[in-house]
């Protein structure tokens, strides 16, 4: 990760995530690879914002959240417990 923003600066992105579990998949997934997410003073708890190299997200990140989240989507089933705090 710290290579790659050697290379290539790393940009600002916002992340609107609706579903909880998957809000706080994605906040997992972020504090793994040692990004720290934030929110702006009045964004909505749904918004997550990061800076992170468009190539990191491109080819790491997002598909690994997309991958995550399927697999969490497939084991909650309709009956979704109440989500994590």
């Amino acid at each position: 990760m710290r290579e790659l923003e050697r290379v290539e600066s790393p940009i600002e992105y916002r992340l609107a995530i609706h579903d909880p579990w998957s809000r706080a998949l994605s906040t997992a997934l972020l504090r793994r690879y040692e990004l720290q997410p934030y929110r702006y003073r009045g964004q909505r708890r749904t918004t997550l914002m990061v800076r992170v190299t468009k190539s990191f997200v491109d080819e790491t990140l997002w598909p690994e959240f997309l991958e995550a989240d399927r697999v969490l989507r497939g084991s909650l089933g309709s009956g979704r417990p109440a989500p994590p705090r």
